[in-house]
């Protein structure tokens, strides 16, 4: 099995390179699913697409990962690999592991991670685009992150990217209480955009977004005002800060349109853009009167919070060793398995072929009672027989001539996989 992992993140590339490999919305991913196996030709496949890191984890893949990042972002490969790092077998797991902890997020003790993480297996899983070996990978990394955020206080204060960007608006005007602010976007960071300006006292609040009906939801749940997704440059003439965070691939706030509606502005603008792909036109941080921020410009907040959470940094390495130790056994194991069950099938052939033989002869001289005592015992004998080899493989599970062991065992049993086991852990063909 070969378990590979190439990524990039806040770290390794700039927002502009961030956005053009990012999958916002539920269907971006499957089609992004898609066209990587079509390229990369894995057995299985995830994608794990957020505003800070876009990670591709392939199992067996035909192909290098780096071939669908450059048709994705349409940059050259040996352009694109100075972006991106790269991870083989378990350190694919210690790397998952410590994005699952949030050690990697650019908000250490940020929680959305784990969220995101189990959204996007889900939508590999359901789709079919991810099986056994994936699927026990992710599960194992969300119990890291719950793990991580149970037993230590790295997640102590629920700090997000989202309360980053308030605490920026915040400082910026020394107190947002009394500022007229509009949310676009009723994702979960919208939400958390709301809850955290309720925290802050802020009451004058307006909510826009394209579903009117979720629209009018939120705000209802937030006591906010709600405003028609198409009337959200009307009001850039009266709001103090703009927080946006969807899933549109154009920005939704585009140089003339902005720089038309705040040309009768007297004070200033802020505007927080967190979406990837950006909401907010980059050329907008020029015009005189607005100002603007996206994810990348809140890496300095949250260096001044870093500290406080890297007491507890150590506690979670130990808690992502634990859990690579069991990852990893449960890998050797995985190979044994395969083994056993063709030695299991291959004895269960040969035992009904030799029942069914001996039966035959007999010419129905037995009562059925008789044929069952037969079979049962045939059954105990092929059993006993074969839990001695079953015992010495598992018992080399941690060797490391495992492999030649496992050939060894399958040239003496004469098992032949392709006959004898079914098609297993691929991904089929969505129609």
């Amino acid at each position: 099995m070969q378990l590979r992992l190439l990524g990039l993140n806040y770290k390794s590339a700039t927002v502009d390179i961030r956005e053009k490999i990012s999958f916002p919305g539920h269907n971006d991913l499957i089609s992004g699913l898609k066209i990587l196996f079509s390229i990369v030709e894995p057995d299985e496949a995830i994608i794990i697409s957020t505003c800070n890191r876009t990670e591709v984890i392939c199992v067996n893949p035909k192909k290098d990962i780096i071939e669908f990042f450059s048709y994705i972002a349409n940059i050259p490969k040996e352009s694109m690999k100075k972006f991106t790092y790269y991870f083989e077998d378990i350190q694919v797991a210690k790397h998952l592991f410590i994005v699952a902890s949030s050690l990697d997020s650019l908000v250490v003790g940020e929680s959305q991670i784990l969220s995101q993480i189990k959204d996007a297996q889900e939508i590999a899983s359901t789709n079919k685009f991810s099986s056994l070996i994936l699927n026990h990978l992710i599960s194992q990394a969300i119990r890291v992150g719950k793990r991580v955020r149970t037993e230590t206080q790295i997640g102590k204060g629920n700090l997000s990217v989202a309360t980053v960007a308030i605490d920026l608006a915040n400082s910026i005007f020394g107190s947002i209480e009394k500022k007229k602010i509009l949310v676009v976007g009723a994702g979960k960071m919208s939400k958390l955009f709301l809850k955290t300006l309720k925290n802050h006292g802020v009451s004058n609040i307006f909510i826009s977004n394209r579903s009117k009906e979720k629209g009018i939801e939120i705000s209802s749940e937030f006591n906010a005002k709600f405003l028609e997704f198409e009337r959200r440059f009307e009001i850039l003439n009266e709001v103090d800060i703009v927080l946006t965070s969807t899933g549109s691939c154009d920005y939704i706030f585009p140089f003339e349109l902005v720089k038309k509606s705040t040309s009768k502005r007297t004070e200033s603008l802020f505007m927080i853009d967190i979406a990837i792909p950006r909401d907010i036109d980059p050329k907008i941080n020029s015009l005189e009167n607005v100002f603007l921020y996206n994810i990348d410009d809140l890496t300095r907040i949250v260096e001044k919070n870093r500290s406080k959470r890297l007491k507890e940094i150590p506690r979670v390495e130990e808690i992502i060793e634990e859990e690579l130790k069991i990852f990893n056994h449960w890998c050797y194991l995985n190979k044994i398995i395969p083994t056993i069950s063709r030695i299991r099938i291959a004895a269960e052939k040969i035992r009904k072929a030799e029942v069914e033989k001996t039966l035959s002869k007999l010419n129905s001289k037995l009562s059925e009672k008789e044929v069952e005592q037969i079979d049962a015992m045939t059954k105990a004998i092929v059993k006993k027989i074969l839990h001695n080899p079953t015992v010495q493989l598992k018992r080399h599970i941690n060797d490391n001539n495992l492999e030649n062991i496992i050939n060894i065992t399958e040239l003496l049993f004469n098992l032949d996989s392709d006959l004898l086991l079914p098609d297993f852990g691929k991904h089929k063909e969505l129609k």
